[in-house]
């Protein structure tokens, strides 16, 4: 069965990101809430343990893994992750200020803020 960490609404569509059976990467869309798309597992998001935080901040998805990589995407298709890291902060939530010095503020563990 799927485990759901994280839930987002990007305008159009409600999206889950979870994992199942130890598998990080897996994404269901659906666009009113009750009929979900089957699942899709996204190669590029396995286990990085995807627990953290997601937003669309109205051109692109955003992720942080709770042990700090970063991954984008444009379709929910396909993602970019980083190569390094925030840092294993436990991080557990963000959010997108487009006017905004900071336009991504990230939370985590032991009141660590990443920007």
């Amino acid at each position: 069965s799927y485990q759901w960490w994280n839930a987002l609404y990007d305008g159009t569509q409600f999206v889950l990101l979870g994992y199942q059976f130890s598998e990080d990467g897996y994404i269901s869309t659906s666009t009113d809430g009750r009929t979900w798309e089957t699942s899709s597992y996204i190669d590029a998001l396995k286990q990085k343990e995807w627990r953290g935080c997601f937003i669309y901040d109205g051109s692109q998805y955003m992720a942080i893994s709770y042990n700090g990589y970063i991954a984008t995407s444009t379709d929910l298709e396909t993602w970019t992750v980083s190569s390094s890291t925030l840092g294993s902060n436990s991080w557990r939530g963000l959010t997108y200020a487009p006017n905004n010095t900071y336009k991504y503020i990230a939370i985590g563990n032991e009141g660590r803020i990443g920007y």
